[in-house]
């Protein structure tokens, strides 16, 4: 299979990284700079007409506003093609309706694409094995509704953002408490990263009544949480960036209709 990325920056030159082993790749890229650096990384570069002409599978990988441009290009190659997009808040019939193609397809990978442990979703009008394989070579697969894209982008696409955040707020406060910076970063990852292996077995909920003890420290932190309603914010940023994603698939519906 024959697959062409169109538009090779951060998500799209990590899957061509994590699936050139496998299948027949090209790349596309706008600045010199980025060329270069594909090429010395093995790549071949094409223009983008020429990577869509000679592929059966073509990843559209652009920002939303470059779409266009692209598109402008290549209209007359697409309607054959299967298409795979991963820009944000751009919809499957759209992307029929402008490109002539029956055979499209959603992808929201997030940042572990760049260390194949992406947590992808997939969406289109059927499950397509070759779709999923693509992106399971870069980490785990969830075929989703599309209607579940907006909150999937907020948890799971924003999600490294948002824990990192969370996780500087943690690490400070045990630099607040008296530990050093670095051994306060160090332990909080080796707990996070224990924690997580005993979510995959229990509830939050049940882990959480495991640790806290009544009378005890966890409870006395929680109380604080629950009182700072941190809890509450967390699912009103999920939500937000939810609404704000629905907000920018909006806007970009609208421009592509003129």
């Amino acid at each position: 299979m024959k697959i062409a990325i169109i538009g090779a920056g951060n998500i799209g030159s990590s899957l061509a990284l994590g699936i050139r082993g496998k299948y027949q790749v090209v790349v596309t890229a706008k600045s010199e700079k980025t060329v270069s650096i594909l090429r010395e990384r093995g790549f071949q570069v094409m223009k983008n007409r020429d990577a869509v002409s000679w592929a059966d599978v073509v990843v559209l990988s652009v920002k939303p506003f470059q779409l266009r441009d692209v598109l402008r290009e290549t209209y007359d190659l697409m309607s054959e093609k299967t298409l795979i997009s991963v820009i944000a808040g751009v919809r499957i019939e759209s992307l029929k309706r402008i490109t002539g193609s029956k055979r499209v397809f959603r992808a929201m990978p997030n940042l572990g694409i760049s260390i194949k442990k992406s947590v992808t979703a997939l969406s289109g009008d059927e499950i397509e094995e070759n779709v999923e394989e693509i992106f399971s070579m870069v980490g785990k697969t969830f075929w989703i509704d599309e209607r579940s894209f907006d909150a999937w982008t907020a948890l799971v696409g924003s999600g490294p953002g948002i824990l990192a955040e969370l996780i500087d707020g943690l690490m400070l406060g045990g630099v607040k408490a008296g530990l050093k910076p670095s051994v306060s970063l160090s332990a909080l990852l080796d707990t996070l990263e224990v924690t997580l292996e005993l979510l995959r077995k229990e509830s939050p909920s049940s882990l959480r009544d495991k640790v806290a003890t009544p009378g005890g420290t966890t409870i006395e932190a929680i109380y604080t949480m629950e009182y700072e309603k941190v809890k509450g914010g967390l699912i009103k940023a999920i939500y937000d960036a939810s609404r704000r994603s629905k907000e920018i698939s909006e806007e970009l519906e609208m421009s592509l209709q003129h």
